[in-house]
Order: C-alpha cells, then structure tokens, then sequence
C-alpha cells in the first residue's frame, strides 16, 4: 500500500526537477526576440541607440567649468 505515495513522490520530484531543467536552459539560452514590441526589444533597442560613454571634453563642459 505503501507502494503508490513512493510512485507518486516520484513523480513530482521528477517534475520539480523537469521544471528546474526547463527554466536553466531558457535562461541560458536566452529569448529571441524579433521586435515584437515587448520590454525587452524595447531595452536593448535604447541600449544600442545611446551611448553610455562620456568623454573627459564633456565632463568639462557639462559641469559648467570649461578650460
């Protein structure tokens, strides 16, 4: 009788595990996104359009202080 709960606590810690598995890979992988106009598009698109670097010249110059 006690057969069936060991069959069944099987059976979900295979499915926890599954479902583990199946995410790591996803985040690894990665999504791919083809401009559907999801957040993500959205975020590597402005990534890509601005540039993050400031230069010394401009540091000068937007704080006010030119040499």
């Amino acid at each position: 009788m006690e057969n069936w709960q060991l069959i069944a606590v099987l059976l979900v810690v295979a499915l926890a595990a599954g479902y583990v598995a199946w995410r790591t890979v996803r985040e690894w992988r990665g999504k791919k996104c083809g401009g559907c106009g999801c957040v993500k598009a959205k975020d590597e698109t402005a990534a890509n359009t601005h540039s993050t670097f400031i230069g010394a010249s401009e540091l000068k110059v937007r704080s006010g202080r030119e040499s």
